[in-house]
């Protein structure tokens, strides 16, 4: 009888769990259907859009969703989309940015095809002028550092790939911000991609490779002291610092030997590219005297002397720029920048010296100064504290700042470590921050931004006040309409804070809502639907279903969808 009993028991048991199962797996699948219902809604949408912009931001994220369902169709739109960007003939058209946002969705689904399109502009982009390719502004290089600073949010694998194909002709401004991105994540990637970018220098003319290098002294000696990385990665970077002086000094001196004359008639560089040249001689031949006791003591002399020479009949305040350069390169290798002045303050900063930086700042007769430098200090500490996983210590000093604006952003970089290291308590003491931040002493805009960003960090720890954090944010992008109608006669800057429709681009919401889609996929399209700026309505509601899409239909067969 016991026997008899216990195989019941088990078949029951059995059955159970054979029913949970299917049971779960029918509510995968009709969340997956769901949400590429929502997909295919929002994509069939979006061509009523004013904005021949925003209808490419929509589509562009929804081909790239509707890849998950079918790769072909997901190319079609994605070329199609492309071609119609091409065929703009507007003027008001930014078909530079399309084309960006296009490549920032395709380059992660099909690199090759990515690398098709880009090839259709290349006739267009070779028009461009000496100046900008000199610069890294050119159409094709602004194009790929654009793509691969957004990237580098999510697969700095991917981002190191799309920057390298960028450095092919020349070096944007935009390196040493997307190296930093990179190496927040994966420092060993980052040093790569600049040991390689170093080497490149050498087989590029020497006016690209002076610009190169000027790019490159920001990621190589920052201005607020680095996180702190393994020995490894200590090692590498100071294998890093010996390579640019190095190869800054060849390529400064086969860079003085170039008369202008050659250049003008060999490489058709025009005054302005020329002036700049100058600068660059000069700014490359400042940091590297200032290095060379270091990494290279037989170069100070001839250094000294040719920085010296250089810098002479500049204006004063290209001086004090390069000035402010080289302070901050001899903080950064533990040196001293400079002597009761903004230098020294820099310099103090860069090594992690705050006690003496803010003596330094204690010392300037300006107020307003006294108070920047004082507020830019507590950012550095801020940073530093972060760096090293210091985050209570972080915090504290964040809640010290005046500016709300640099607070709450702050607080939004203090939220996303504290997720990554899985910090619960300090997530609750931010939120409680945030609340009492008054909204009314900030750009709308920007406290949107900050309680967007603390909404994703918190939505897996404490999802009942992410969710209402995400419906206060919602409400405030809502506002912005009246905001920025009332901003239209003032500062330029505040209605690019305040304008509602520029978080149809916003990381931020997208990752809000893609993090609480996750857990409430209802409820938070409910919420993205009361969004009033279409655009970023349907980008919101997009990004509610992008996880679900992603995990792609349950493996299970067609008659456990059936019953």
């Amino acid at each position: 009888m016991k026997h008899v009993i216990c195989s019941i028991i088990i078949a029951a048991t059995v059955l159970m769990t054979n029913a949970t199962g299917r049971q779960t797996v029918r509510k995968a699948w009709l969340k997956y259907r769901r949400a590429m219902q929502e997909v295919e809604a929002v994509q069939n949408a979006a061509d009523r859009l004013e904005n021949p912009l925003d209808v490419v931001r929509v589509k562009a994220k929804a081909a790239s969703l509707l890849w998950t369902e079918s790769a072909e169709r997901s190319r079609a739109v994605f070329v199609d989309l492309w071609d119609k960007v091409e065929s703009q003939t507007d003027k008001d058209f930014d078909k530079e940015e399309a084309r960006t946002i296009i490549l920032r969705y395709l380059f992660p689904r099909d690199r090759a095809l990515a690398d098709q399109l880009l090839k259709k502009t290349a006739k267009e982009d070779e028009a461009d002028s000496d100046f900008a390719r000199v610069m890294g502004t050119d159409p094709q290089t602004k194009r790929l550092a654009f793509t691969a600073y957004r990237l580098a949010e999510t697969d700095v694998r991917l981002a190191a790939a799309v920057l390298e194909k960028s450095l092919a002709r020349n070096t944007s401004p935009m390196f040493a911000p997307i190296l930093t991105r990179i190496r927040e994540k994966d420092p060993s990637l980052a040093n790569t991609v600049a040991e390689r970018s170093l080497g490149n220098f050498l087989r590029q003319p020497r006016t690209v490779a002076l610009v190169g290098l000027n790019n490159m002294i920001a990621y190589l000696f920052p201005y607020f002291p680095s996180a702190e990385v393994s020995p490894e990665v200590k090692e590498s970077d100071e294998r890093l610092r010996f390579q640019f002086v190095s190869i800054g000094y060849q390529v400064l001196g086969e860079s003085l030997a170039e008369s202008e004359e050659s250049l003008v008639k060999d490489q058709g560089l025009q005054q302005n590219t020329l002036s700049f040249r100058t600068l660059c001689q000069a700014t490359l031949a400042a940091t590297l005297a200032a290095l060379s006791p270091r990494y290279a003591p037989q170069l100070t002399e001839a250094l000294d002397a040719t920085a010296k020479r250089l810098s002479a009949g500049l204006p004063n305040q290209l001086l004090d720029a390069i000035q402010v350069q080289v302070a901050a390169v001899k903080g950064a290798i533990g040196k001293n920048g400079g002597d009761g002045s903004e230098a020294e303050i820099i310099s103090s900063m860069a090594r992690g010296d705050f006690e003496a930086a803010q003596e330094a700042i204690d010392k300037l007769k300006d107020e307003k100064k006294r108070l920047s430098w004082g507020e830019l200090l507590l950012k550095a500490r801020v940073k530093t504290h972060l760096g090293r996983g210091e985050l209570f210590e972080a915090l504290s000093i964040a809640r010290k700042m005046r500016d709300g604006t640099q607070k709450m952003l702050l607080l939004a970089e203090i939220a996303k470590v504290a997720h990554e290291k899985r910090e619960p308590d300090l997530l609750t003491t931010i939120l409680y921050e945030v609340k009492r931040t008054s909204a009314d002493a900030l750009p709308k805009g920007i406290y949107a931004v900050a309680l967007l960003t603390i909404a994703a960090e918190t939505a897996h720890f404490a999802p009942t006040e992410a969710m209402l954090m995400l419906q206060d944010g919602v409400a405030t992008i809502n506002s912005l309409a009246d905001v920025g109608a009332k901003e239209q006669k003032g500062s330029r800057s505040k209605p690019i804070l305040n304008d509602p429709s520029s978080f149809a681009d916003s990381a931020e919401l997208m990752r809000a809502f893609s993090a609480l889609g996750e857990k409430d996929l209802e409820r938070t399209l409910s919420i993205a639907n009361r969004l009033e700026n279409k655009a970023v309505q349907m980008v919101a509601r997009l990004a509610t279903v992008e996880r679900a899409v992603e995990k792609g239909l349950p493996k299970s067969s067609s008659k456990d969808r059936s019953q």
